[in-house]
């Protein structure tokens, strides 16, 4: 909660949301489901009530507190994105290699000058896209779907040890990985990506039943 009030960070409270609605969705499902349509609804009667009381004009900067800019900025770096992956679709520009091929085809203009010539996707999907194409993104995802698919089948399957409360909350870290991950680029710059990994092979490990010990006749 601190992290949140100090960082004003949009894309944690994302996560954050996503984390809270994969624990309630796992701890009691009808109850999730309940809350998912209820925060439906609420978001359309947002937008009607911006619309009618306060007459927003409909675009992304009057809807955005704070700094729109930055959001503006997103969807301009999301658009050139997307044209690096039409123009590398099968193997992308390299990872990491966005930053070098928007800078080689004549540089972006944004809202809010970065000062120095640092430039990622601000999306992990997306940086991961243009970075490795289409092979290296569809690795990617097949590998986020394992590590959930698995965690949520240890959650299921628990068998009332003391590291099952720890294996739903990995189910909701992924949750919140994997929201930020589409307003940030989360897979080198942190250890998000290594530590879901190895949290998810650590509890496969620790939930596998014992093998039974050969007795030996001397």
């Amino acid at each position: 909660a601190a992290g949140m009030f100090f960082t004003k960070s949009r894309g944690g409270l994302l996560g954050t949301l996503v984390m809270l609605t994969v624990l309630i969705l796992t701890r009691a499902p009808k109850l999730g489901l309940t809350i998912i349509i209820t925060g439906i609804l609420a978001v359309g009667g947002g937008v009607f009530f911006l619309l009618l009381v306060y007459g927003w004009d409909g675009t992304v900067a009057g809807l955005i507190p704070g700094r729109p800019e930055a959001v503006l900025d997103r969807l301009i770096i999301w658009t050139r994105a997307i044209k690096v992956f039409t123009d590398h679709p099968l193997f992308g520009v390299g990872f990491g290699g966005f930053h070098d091929e928007v800078y080689r085809t004549g540089g972006i203009a944004l809202n809010v000058g970065l000062g120095y010539e640092s430039l990622h996707c601000h999306n992990t999907y997306l940086e991961v896209l243009t970075g490795t194409g289409l092979v290296g993104f569809l690795s990617y995802l097949t590998f986020l779907a394992a590590c959930m698919t698995k965690l949520v089948s240890l959650w299921v399957n628990r068998k009332g040890l003391p590291s099952d409360g720890f294996i739903l909350a990995a189910i909701a870290a992924q949750g919140a990985y994997m929201m930020f991950g589409m307003v940030d680029m989360l897979f080198l710059q942190n250890m998000h990506f290594m530590l879901l990994t190895i949290l998810t092979l650590g509890f496969m490990a620790g939930q596998r039943e014992p093998e039974p010990v050969k007795e030996t006749t001397p």
